[in-house]
């Protein structure tokens, strides 16, 4: 589950999709996502909680990258 998240993470997909792909959703339906207290208590919470902490620092990564080669930095 971990590395099905960390490649989630890197590849950028939306946060509504990585929820669904980690099981974070209504039982007995499938396509109704988990808000608040329900998806905060959730066994696989920490999943999605890895996801957005790992995207953010993917993104991050990727505008520092954009702004040195805008700024003319080369290798």
């Amino acid at each position: 589950m971990t590395l099905r998240t960390l490649i989630m993470a890197r590849s950028g997909i939306e946060d509504k999709f990585a929820q669904l792909a980690l099981g974070l959703t209504e039982a007995g339906k499938p396509r109704i996502l988990l808000m608040g207290s329900a998806l905060t208590r959730h066994p696989d919470y920490k999943y999605f909680q890895l996801f957005e902490k790992k995207k953010h620092s993917t993104e991050s990564l990727a505008k520092s990258f954009k702004r040195l080669k805008e700024a003319g930095f080369r290798r």
